[in-house]
């Protein structure tokens, strides 16, 4: 009998583990984009789950959170199983 694979039906967009990280630490959106360079609405949205995590974007949230570049590695590469997730059941979808 072949095995099967687990394959969940969810997947997390990486803005929801730097929510999780900023309130853990009480730290606010306005200061993540004064440490990383970006806006504070580019922060939100990232938060939000609008907007995906660039490799740049996660290694300027590594650096102002202190974290090592394994760090900005996980926000990328759930970054780019959320992009999988959802690119496989959009193309389920119209099949």
């Amino acid at each position: 009998m072949p095995r099967r694979e687990f394959e969940p039906d969810w997947a997390v967009h990486p803005g929801e583990l730097l929510r999780e990280t900023l309130d853990d630490h009480k730290l606010s959106q306005v200061w993540l984009a004064r440490q990383t360079g970006t806006t504070p609405k580019h922060v939100n949205q990232v938060v939000r789950g609008r907007v995906p995590v660039t490799a740049a974007f996660a290694v300027a949230v590594a650096v102002a959170l202190g974290r090592k570049r394994g760090w900005a590695q996980t926000l990328t590469r759930m970054q780019a199983d959320y992009d999988v997730f959802h690119a496989w059941k959009d193309r389920h979808a119209s099949s």
